[in-house]
């Protein structure tokens, strides 16, 4: 088996922290994603009278 060099020490070094960086990141991330509270159902807005609105407000003249 060959030795290993320094440079080949140095990266397997690099390696191992960045694959602990990341499990830590995703770890977080996990944390922060499930404290999240429940989202509630849709609340209708009745957007699609908006536009509607807006022209009898505006442009369409009251007799």
């Amino acid at each position: 088996m060959c030795k290993r060099t320094e440079e080949e020490r140095e990266w397997e070094a690099d390696d191992e922290e960045v694959v602990l960086a990341v499990g830590m990141l995703d770890q977080s991330n996990q944390n922060h994603h499930g404290s999240q509270p429940i989202c509630g159902p849709n609340v209708d807005k009745h957007r699609h009278s908006w536009g509607k609105n807006l022209l009898e407000d505006y442009f369409i003249p009251v007799l």
